[in-house]
């Protein structure tokens, strides 16, 4: 064959096996790297010898931690014919056995311990040994050899460090031990029965006779192997004494049983396709991947597909009792204990190849519409398990990296989580060429020793997507999980879980060398969304239920800050403050030391563009937010019986002032008229839809923009999407608009689109649904009579007022004012209802005394009335054409007459000017403040608004060249402008804003950078201001699909994002070029970018987007990366590039 035959050879062997990309490697070097790295990383004779130590001074018989491992291990009939011997070894230590010891299954490990009059040296020596795998059978030829060293460590091996850590988190988990609290009766009772059933467990019941035919095709598999671990996990809680202490006969009795019952229970699931079928079917059946270890659980016909991708259901009921027993059973197995031989085996089957099986559709390479879109394509996606399970899996990847007892021992023997694997047969046809070194977890590589993998899979767990409807810790601070619909908001269950417990993982392993190898970067991550998100969304100790994803009606969010928060930024600033910079570490203490905080109340406004959300906060102890939807993003998810979250996507707008007002009341609250949602006020039975989340809108336009103090949000309300989900009646435009006293509420179009319920049921939208905590103050009409209405829960406060056109009323309860403005041209109905006047949407959580705070039950108590709900509704009628609606909320208001009078001056022009309030545009201009007036509009189509700012302006006429929202008002000496394309439709590369005025902003190109919780990252657009004809044009330069490559292939995560930025005024300006202005200081750090910006020289109006920005050196981009920073910047992009990433 000649040179030219044997490369293309090559090329056709390596072409799968390389990652191309002709925009910086040659065909050469790609040639000579896939070669040289294929012909070395491939063997089936490789050992895992990465760690071995043992505490100085230890004698005779004692056991080196960490073991010999041949990765032929994960196929046990390779090494039957091999054994281990030491080369030249003068070191204190021999194998076990002389040449090994094996499994219950065939495995080779070269245990190693003291010699006979020998002991180990003093702390810090290390003794290098070499040993070869060598045929067992003469000539016994050599396989491999390999070279590595035991170090002697003072009083404890990492293995010791760790153990206690595993043990603790264990223990303090009720699902590691599947909460079955056996003792007493109930222990004796097992543990007979274990003994008298040869390891059977009652769970198990028939499971254990079942043939192999039946294993595949009974009823009730999960039942029967789920209560089987449960009880298993019951036998963990027993032996950690979590249930009183044992006595040593019981205790041993008890770890005898789990030996016993793990072994059992292993034999009898059916986790390998040959458990489930006989021999002669087995032979004869014709499938590629029978073989693979796991592949019985992964297929399993009688396993639904969410079981099978949820494989933690399947084993962390027995971490604890593993973790338990693990030393004891290691240390048994070597003097060839049978029992803890098949303990060992077990764990191995039940844990190790259960949670590292995959189904075929979630390892299937070259599928773009997989649960983390193609596995192939770096660009959009960041591997398997890159989302919020790795909550769920994290801390039984911490268990297994104890209870193997094995630096060396690879987690699994699972075969695609080694690099060697063919995955050529996982790809698609036409798939993408397979990298080099792929691996199904981006950051784990091959896995190579159970206590490293677990690292290397912690490394890549603060996951940033790529892309809208992804899983993962979101650039404008919040954390998803479930997005095929869009992006939810899962930032207790799932969201929390994850963050809790990657740090958790990582104090487990702190002080190790493998653990002490994660990057600052990725603590810091931690700290960023624990501080900037948690800070901005809990008040008062109290989580915020629209963005607890699937939790909604948990009963400890009151509690959440301090029994959740609290201890995660105590273990950062005590495990990890060396990691944090000073600043973020400041805030860490901060969040420690804060009390049903955050403490003090973080003033300020934040967009949460991804999210479709908004948090508003004032420093006088007051907070609001706004949750929206669109095709981009859903409401909460549920898992309750009833789907009581339906329209919590829809616009639900609350106040708290005390942190309690939607607290305990949700027990009792009609969840058809939730606060800020205009929709059929229905009443029959909301939909069951248990499993199902609320779907995204039909609506494409759902925008935030914020300047860090104040903001304005705006969405076109419209049906959920999926047909299935039609309990949706009505349609309308509405904007929510920030300002220093509360929110204006705007909506247009009010229409019905459904059915809905029928009986003439009214669409209302709802002010508020809270806590009935006080008096009840009404006036109609500044001229009008108040009315009190006293705080009787026995009389409640029902009743219907009318307000007359273009009328303003006043409304007041607990601590929470309303001002509602009726419609110039039609009046409007407002309806109170409190306490048993309102119908509970379920029943069943109503009278539930085991939900919520026990004492709001007990007359005598202080808690007594928490549940006692008032509602606040408009109402449009049952068919309105097009109606609007304005209405005001000012949190931390009084009942008094001088607040009322305020409350009926606030709808006056020369306070709050609404200007417009239709379908096309809603616009309100504040007056009145130190620096001028405010400019809010939600533009829902291109189009134009007239605006009366006063003074030297006078009345500018506002023109958007698209949907958008917009908000600008005066400083010192710039206008702060923040803007947000309406529809996050990343082919607008700009958006024209014009003011027919000049002479106000100085003209030139600004730069802005971009929002959220990464700070200091500049857009790779730019603002443009010139003046033409006597207009003002500003064109904002937003990111659009021209910028996927400057932004790390995730500039989709910023189209719709708020360009926030200072424009100085003529009147400061000496230069146009050399204009430099000060950026604006807010109480908080916030989503808005407020940058300082330079003034140079106006380009004309550009058609198209500017071109990237000019590559920058290697050294910038190597100083400028971090693994758990999101990827921004055409730098980082080409050193990726460069990386083979």
């Amino acid at each position: 064959m000649s040179h030219h035959q044997l490369l293309g050879v090559m090329l056709g062997r390596t072409t799968r096996r390389c990652r191309h990309d002709d925009r910086v490697r040659s065909l050469v070097i790609l040639l000579a790297s896939c070669v040289v790295v294929s012909s070395a990383a491939t063997t089936q004779e490789e050992v895992f010898a990465s760690r071995f130590d043992i505490v100085a001074g230890a004698r005779e018989g004692a056991v080196v931690h960490g073991r010999l491992n041949p990765r032929a291990n994960r196929n046990p009939s390779a090494v039957a014919g091999w054994e281990f011997k030491l080369d030249n070894n003068t070191s204190p230590f021999e194998l076990v056995n002389g040449t090994g010891v094996r499994d219950g299954r065939g495995r080779l490990f070269g245990a190693l311990r003291v010699r006979a009059g020998t002991a180990v040296g003093p702390a810090g020596t290390a003794y290098d040994l070499t040993a070869s795998l060598v045929e067992s059978a003469p000539p016994g030829r050599t396989i491999r050899a390999v070279s590595f060293q035991v170090l002697s460590v003072a009083e404890r091996t990492e293995l010791d460090v760790v153990g206690p850590r595993v043990l603790a988190m264990a223990r303090s988990y009720g699902r590691m031990w599947g909460g079955k609290r056996l003792k007493g009766a109930d222990l004796e009772a097992r543990l007979a029965f274990v003994e008298d059933n040869a390891g059977r467990l009652p769970g198990g019941g028939d499971l254990y006779a079942w043939s192999a035919d039946q294993k595949r095709t009974e009823d009730g598999l999960k039942d029967l192997w789920v209560g089987a671990l449960e009880e298993l996990g019951g036998l963990g809680y027993a032996i950690a004494g979590l249930g009183g202490a044992l006595d040593n006969a019981t205790r041993a009795r008890t770890k005898a049983a789990i030996y016993a019952a793990t072994a059992a229970l292993a034999d009898a699931v059916p986790l390998d396709v040959a458990d489930m079928y006989s021999a002669e079917a087995y032979l004869n059946l014709a499938d590629s991947f029978k073989d693979q270890r796991g592949e019985g659980f992964a297929t399993h016909p009688k396993l639904s597909f969410g079981d099978r991708t949820h494989q933690w259901d399947f084993a962390e009921q027995i971490g604890l009792a593993c973790a338990e027993v693990a030393p004891e059973a290691a240390a048994e197995a070597l003097q060839g204990d049978s029992a803890a031989i098949g303990f060992f085996d077990g764990m191995t089957r039940l844990v190790s190849d259960v949670m590292f099986a995959l189904t075929t559709k979630r390892r299937k390479l070259g599928d773009a519409s997989g649960r983390w879109a193609d596995l192939l394509d770096f660009s959009t996606s960041n591997g398997v398990w890159s989302d919020a399970n790795l909550g769920h899996r994290g801390k039984t990847f911490a268990v297994l990296a104890w209870a193997l007892q094995d630096y060396n021992r690879p987690i699994t023997y699972v075969p695609y989580w080694y690099d060697d694997y063919d995955f050529d047969s996982l790809a698609k046809k036409d798939s993408l060429p397979i990298p080099h070194n792929f691996s199904l977890v981006r950051s784990l590589g091959s896995v190579s020793g159970a206590p490293s993998d677990v690292v290397a899979i912690l490394a890549g767990s603060f996951v940033r997507p790529f892309r809208i409807k992804s899983s993962g810790y979101l650039p404008d601070g919040f954390i998803s999980h479930h997005a095929d619909k869009g992006n939810d908001a899962a930032l207790n269950a799932y969201g929390f879980a994850w963050l809790e417990t990657n740090v958790k993982v990582a104090s487990i392993v702190r002080g190790t060398v493998r653990g002490d190898s994660l990057p600052d970067a990725w603590f810091q991550t931690a700290a960023q969304y624990l501080t900037y998100t948690y800070s901005k969304v809990c008040f008062r100790g109290h989580l915020d239920f629209a963005f607890v994803g699937r939790s909604y009606s948990s009963d400890r969010l009151h509690a959440f800050w301090d029994a959740s928060i609290v201890p995660v930024a105590a273990t950062l600033a005590s495990d990890f403050s060396a990691r944090l910079p000073g600043p973020l570490l400041g805030r860490v203490t901060a969040v420690r030391d804060a009390a049903a905080g955050p403490s003090p109340n973080p003033a300020g406004n934040t967009a949460f563009w991804v999210s479709n959300a908004m948090v508003h906060r004032a420093a006088a102890g007051w907070y609001m937010s706004v949750r929206m939807r669109s095709r981009r993003a859903h409401g909460n998810e549920n898992f309750d019986k009833i789907n009581k979250c339906w329209h919590c996507g829809s616009g639900f707008l609350q106040a708290r002032v005390h942190g309690d007002e939607y607290d305990q009341i949700r027990a009792r609250m009609d969840w058809r008229a939730l606060p800020g949602v205009t929709e059929e006020w229905r009443r029959d039975a909301m939909p069951e839809t248990k499993g199902d989340m609320e779907g995204a809108g039909g609506n494409t336009f759902a925008a935030v923009a914020s300047d860090g103090e104040l903001g304005v949000a705006a969405f076109e309300n419209s049906q959920h999407e999926a047909e299935t989900m039609s309990y949706a009646a009505a349609a309308s435009s509405n904007g929510y608009f920030f300002q220093s006293f509360g929110a204006v509420a705007l909506g247009a179009g009010v229409r019905r689109v459904g059915a809905g319920e029928g009986a003439g049921r009214s669409i209302v939208t709802t002010l508020d649904q809270a806590r009935w905590r006080g008096n009840i103050t009404l006036q109609v009409g500044a001229a009008g009579a108040r009315e009190v209405i006293a705080f009787d829960v026995a009389s409640g406060c029902s009743r219907t007022v009318s307000i007359a056109a273009g009328e303003v009323a006043w409304l007041h309860q607990g601590s929470v004012g309303y001002v509602v403005k009726a419609p110039a041209v039609a009046g409007v109905s407002l309806e109170l209802r409190c306490a048993g006047d309102v119908d509970a949407s379920d029943p069943e959580m109503r009278d539930d005394a085991e939900w919520g705070e026990d004492r709001r039950w007990d007359a005598g108590s202080e808690f007594y009335g928490s549940d006692v709900v008032f509602i606040a509704a408009l109402h449009h009628g049952p068919n309105p054409a097009n109606a609007t609606y304005q209405y005001a909320v000012l949190p931390g208001t009084t009942a008094a007459a001088d607040a009322a009078r305020q409350a009926f001056a606030l709808f006056l022009p020369d306070a709050t000017n609404v200007v417009r309030n239709d379908q096309g545009a809603q616009a309100v201009v504040v007056t009145g403040g130190a620096d001028g007036p405010v400019v809010q509009a939600a533009m829902f189509e291109a189009g134009a608004v007239t605006l009366p700012l006063g003074g030297a302006l006078g009345t500018v006429l506002l023109e958007a060249s698209g949907p958008c929202v917009i908000q600008a008002r005066p400083k010192a000496a710039h206008w702060v402008f923040s803007v947000a394309q309406g529809d996050a439709d990343g082919s607008v590369a700009y958006l024209d804003v014009s003011l027919n005025v000049t002479g106000v902003l100085t003209p030139g190109s600004y730069a802005y950078e971009l929002p959220g919780i990464d700070t200091g990252i500049a857009a790779v657009d730019d603002v443009q201001v010139s003046e033409s004809g006597g207009r003002t044009l500003l064109r904002f330069g937003l990111p659009h699909d021209a910028d996927a490559a400057a932004y790390g292939n995730r500039a989709e995560l910023f189209y719709g994002a708020p360009v926030t930025l200072q424009v100085p005024t003529v009147a400061t300006t000496t230069t146009a070029a050399t204009t430099t202005t000060t950026a604006v200081t807010t109480t908080t750090t916030t989503t808005a970018a407020t940058t300082t910006t330079t003034a140079s020289p106006p380009r004309p109006p550009i058609d198209e987007p500017p071109l990237p920005p000019v590559p920058c050196s290697s050294a910038a981009a190597a100083s400028s990366w971090s693994p758990a920073a999101p990827i921004v910047g055409f730098c980082l992009l080409m050193r990726l590039v460069a990386q083979g990433a």
